[in-house]
């Protein structure tokens, strides 16, 4: 793989668009995205970025392990990487307002 999936994938988005970018060889196999080892995609859509690279993008709407497979030559490749949507993740509380003069001292403090 030119880019594989990151190793693990935390999101507070509804959504996360999830990447696969392989060198193009002429006995490539088409490329199958599993979610946790069950086959979900196969008729992805596959764009030729430059330099003749072949990239596959799939939508994750919901935790799992997500991988992408493709074979060349006889060879499996895969990436995988574990997407997980955390409607924690993120500020649950921001800084209050606060005024000092120039040179005193001001401290704040973030919640996740």
């Amino acid at each position: 793989f030119i880019e594989s999936l990151d190793e693990t994938i935390r999101t507070s988005e509804s959504s996360v668009a999830l990447s696969c970018v392989l060198p193009s060889y002429s006995d490539m196999g088409p490329i199958v995205w599993f979610k946790d080892d069950i086959e979900i995609a196969t008729e992805v859509a596959v764009s030729v970025e430059s330099g003749g690279s072949v990239k596959s993008v799939l939508y994750a709407e919901s935790n799992g392990l997500y991988k992408c497979k493709s074979e060349v030559f006889g060879t499996a490749l895969i990436s995988e990487g574990l997407v997980s949507f955390d409607t924690q993740f993120g500020f649950t509380e921001h800084p209050t307002t606060q005024y000092v003069n120039i040179g005193e001292d001001v401290s704040f403090s973030c919640v996740f």
